[in-house]
C-alpha cells in the first residue's frame, strides 16, 4: 500500500528560522575556524574555543537536566573521546613532537566541542529542532555568499588558483586576496556536498513555506557550481556520489530503474561535456588528471604510496606510533589518508579507540531507526556520514573544521525522547 503524499506532508514537522543570540553563538563556534578568511583573520580555533566555554556557561549548564536523556544516549562516545584526548595528550608530551602535533590535538579537541553542542540539541524538542535548523541556515547562507563571491574571481584569474592555495604556492598577499574572495582548500569543496545533501533532506522532511524552499534551492546553485570549478577531481566525484547515494536510498523505485536513469544522466552529461565544454580552460586540470589516471592505471597523485608509508611506520612502531612529525614528512606519514595516518602517528591502541568512535556513530545513524524522531531526514544523515568516511580516504577532512562540523550538525539525527 502506497503512502498518500498529502498524509506524509501533514506528518512533517514544521520548522522555522529564528535568529537569536544562541543561534549566532553556535554559528560562530562553527564558522570561525571553518571559513578560510575567518580562520586566517581570527586564528579560528582560539576564539571558537572561547565561545564554546561561553556556551557551556550560558546554555549547557543551565539546560543540561532537561536533555540528560539524549546526552546519556551518547555517553559511550563521550567517554571514548575523553580517553582519546588524555592518551593523545600523554603521547604528545612523551613523543617530543612539535607544533604539528599540538595543532592536530587541538583540531580533535574542537571536534569534541562541536559534537557536544550538536548532541545537546539532538532531542525532538521544538526548540532544538528549530535551533539546529537556524544554525544550518546561517552556515548555508555564509557558505553561499562566499561561493557567489568566489565564482567570478576564479573565472577572472588563473583556474589553478584554488590548487595553488591548497598547496601553499601563493604569496601571503595572494593567499589573503584569494581568501577574501571566498576561495578555500580542497577540504572546503569536499565538504560542500554534505551541506547540499542536508539542504535536500530539509526540503523533503520538514514543512517549509514556498519562499524558504525556493531560497534553499537558489543557495544550492552557487555551492554546486563552486565544487565543479574548484578543479578537484575528488571533490567532484564525492559530490556526484553523494547525490546518487542520497537519491538511491531515498526512493522507493526499483534500484534497477534508478541505475538506468542514472546511466542516462551520466551519458547525457558526457555528451554535453564532450561536445560543448571539453575545450574550456576550467576543466583541463580534471581532464589531465583523468588522462594520467588512465596512463598510470590508478591513482596518479601517489595517495596509495603515501598511505603505505604510514602503514610501514605503523608496522615498525605498532603500539605507540611515532607521534605527529613536521608537516611534509611524507616518507613517515602520508598526510592524505587519516585512517592510515593515525596508525603511524598513535599506534594501534589509540587508533582503535578512534575507529570505535565512528563505529558507534555508524550504529546511532544506521542501526537504531526506532530512536530517530525524523525518519524522513535519516537518508540525508546516512549520506553525510558516508561522505565523511569516504572523504578521509582522499584527504584529511577529519582535521578540516567545516567537515566535522557538518558531520555533527547535519549528520547526527534528532532523537525521539520517548524512545530513549
Amino acid at each position: 500500500m502506497e503512502s498518500n503524499p498529502n498524509m506524509l506532508d501533514a506528518a512533517k514537522q514544521r520548522v522555522k528560522f529564528k535568529l537569536s543570540f544562541e543561534v549566532v553563538l553556535v554559528s560562530l563556534i562553527i564558522l570561525l575556524p571553518s571559513v578560510e578568511l575567518f580562520s586566517y583573520l581570527f586564528r579560528g580555533l582560539i576564539p571558537s574555543f572561547a565561545l564554546f566555554f561561553l556556551w557551556i556557561v550560558v546554555y549547557f549548564l543551565k539546560g543540561y537536566n532537561s536533555r540528560i536523556k539524549v546526552m546519556r544516549e551518547y555517553f559511550s562516545i563521550f567517554l571514548l573521546l575523553m580517553i582519546i584526548y588524555l592518551a593523545i595528550f600523554i603521547h604528545y608530551s612523551l613523543s617530543s613532537t612539535g607544533k604539528a602535533g599540538l595543532l592536530q590535538f587541538l583540531n580533535l579537541l574542537h571536534l569534541g566541542c562541536i559534537f557536544t553542542i550538536c548532541v545537546y540539541y539532538s532531542s525532538d524538542y521544538e526548540k532544538d529542532v528549530n535551533l539546529r535548523h537556524s544554525v544550518f541556515v546561517v552556515v548555508l547562507a555564509v557558505l553561499c555568499v562566499f561561493s557567489i563571491i568566489s565564482i567570478p574571481y576564479i573565472f577572472n584569474n588563473d583556474v589553478l588558483v584554488i590548487r595553488n592555495l591548497s598547496s601553499g604556492q601563493l604569496t601571503s598577499f595572494q593567499e589573503l586576496d584569494a581568501k577574501k574572495h571566498g576561495l578555500g582548500t580542497n577540504g572546503l569543496y569536499s565538504s560542500l556536498s554534505m551541506i547540499i545533501v542536508f539542504a535536500l533532506g530539509t526540503m523533503k522532511s520538514f514543512k517549509l513555506n514556498k519562499s524558504s524552499r525556493n531560497l534553499l534551492l537558489l543557495c544550492l546553485i552557487p555551492l554546486s557550481l563552486s565544487i565543479f570549478i574548484s578543479t578537484f577531481f575528488a571533490s567532484v566525484g564525492l559530490f556526484v556520489f553523494a547525490l546518487f547515494y542520497y537519491f538511491m536510498i531515498n526512493t522507493k523505485k526499483n534500484p534497477f530503474v534508478l541505475i538506468f536513469q542514472a546511466s542516462l544522466l551520466v551519458a547525457g552529461s558526457y555528451l554535453l561535456f564532450n561536445f560543448f565544454l571539453v575545450d574550456l580552460e576550467l576543466f583541463k586540470p580534471i581532464l589531465n588528471k583523468m588522462e594520467r589516471f588512465n596512463e598510470v592505471g590508478g591513482d596518479d597523485t601517489g595517495r596509495t604510496i603515501l598511505a603505505s608509508n604510514s602503514i610501514n611506520t605503523f608496522l615498525e612502531n605498532p603500539l605507540w606510533g611515532i607521534g605527529v612529525p613536521d608537516k611534509g614528512s611524507f616518507n613517515l606519514i602520508g598526510e592524505h589518508m587519516p585512517w592510515a595516518d593515525f596508525l603511524g602517528q598513535y599506534g594501534m591502541i589509540i587508533t582503535a579507540l578512534i575507529y570505535l568512535v565512528f563505529l558507534l556513530l555508524f550504529k546511532k545513524i544506521f542501526l537504531q531507526p526506532r530512536k530517530i524522531s525524523n525518519k524522513l531526514l535519516n537518508p540525508a544523515n546516512k549520506t553525510i556520514f558516508i561522505l565523511f568516511i569516504l572523504g578521509n580516504f582522499i584527504s584529511p577532512m577529519i582535521f578540516y573544521p567545516l567537515s566535522y562540523c557538518l558531520l555533527f550538525l547535519c549528520g547526527l539525527p534528532i532523537l525521539d525522547r520517548s524512545k530513549l
